[in-house]
C-alpha cells in the first residue's frame, strides 16, 4: 500500500517541425520576459552543445533550447495545481516560435513512492533471471522499463521504475503527445496534473504492491 508520494522533478517540452525551424537570436531569447518576471534572468549560450539556456529566478525555472526542441525545467517544487510551466511555455512559443508548426509535446516526472510493506527485490529479480544456489552476489536494487500506448488519447508513455530501497520505488515517466495542435494554458495544465495523478493507478497495479 502506498504511504507517500513525492514529486522530485518536472519538465514540459515542445518539439517543432525541424524543416521549418529557425532558432531565435540570443537577444530575442534573453528578452522574452519583462518587468518583475525578468528579475535576475541569466542567459547562457553553449554552441558546442547546440543549446541555449535561460535561467529565470522569478519562476525558479530553466528554459532550454536544444536544436528544435524547447524544454522548461521546474526547480520551484510548486504543487502542479499552481505550476507556471504551461504559462512559461506558451509565453516562449508565442514570442519566438508562433509561426513554426509543432510536431509533439510532452511531460517528464521523477516521482518517489513509499510503501508500508517491503518490496520483494530478490523475488522481482528472480522472476526474470535464474539465480543459482551457489550465487554469492546480493541483489541490491532492480528496475523495469515499459511503454504504454494510449491510442484513444493519442499519447505514448515511457516508464522507468527502480526499487531504490525495500520500502521505496523511484519512477521516471515521459508522456509524449504526437500532435500538431498545442493546447491552451489551462488544458495543458490539466493534462500535466492528470498525467501525474494517473501514475498512482499503475503503481497500485504492480503485483508486489499488496
Amino acid at each position: 500500500m502506498i504511504t507517500s508520494k513525492s514529486l522530485y522533478h518536472t519538465n514540459i517540452a515542445i518539439l517543432f517541425d525541424e524543416s521549418k525551424f529557425k532558432a531565435p537570436d540570443n537577444s530575442q531569447f534573453a528578452s522574452v520576459f519583462s518587468g518583475i518576471e525578468a528579475t535576475g534572468i541569466r542567459f547562457i549560450d553553449n554552441p558546442v552543445m547546440n543549446s541555449k539556456v535561460l535561467v529565470v529566478p522569478h519562476f525558479e525555472s530553466r528554459i532550454i533550447l536544444e536544436g528544435h526542441r524547447v524544454r522548461i525545467e521546474d526547480e520551484s517544487k510548486r504543487e502542479l495545481q499552481v505550476s507556471m510551466l504551461p504559462y512559461q511555455l506558451h509565453k516562449i512559443k508565442e514570442a519566438l516560435f508562433d509561426t513554426i508548426p509543432i510536431v509533439a509535446y510532452g511531460f517528464n516526472f521523477d516521482i518517489y513512492y513509499r510503501f508500508n510493506t517491503l518490496v520483494p527485490i530478490k523475488e522481482i529479480y528472480s522472476s526474470m533471471f535464474k539465480m543459482g544456489k551457489s550465487e554469492t552476489r546480493d541483489v541490491l536494487d532492480v528496475g523495469i522499463q515499459f511503454t504504454l500506448d494510449n491510442q484513444k488519447e493519442k499519447y505514448k508513455e515511457v516508464w522507468f521504475t527502480k526499487v531504490v530501497s525495500p520500502l521505496e520505488l523511484g519512477v521516471h515517466i515521459n508522456r509524449h503527445f504526437d500532435s500538431k495542435k498545442f493546447p491552451e494554458i489551462e488544458e495543458l495544465k490539466d493534462q500535466l496534473i492528470k498525467t501525474y495523478e494517473e501514475a498512482d493507478s499503475i503503481i497500485k497495479s504492480f503485483k508486489f504492491n499488496v
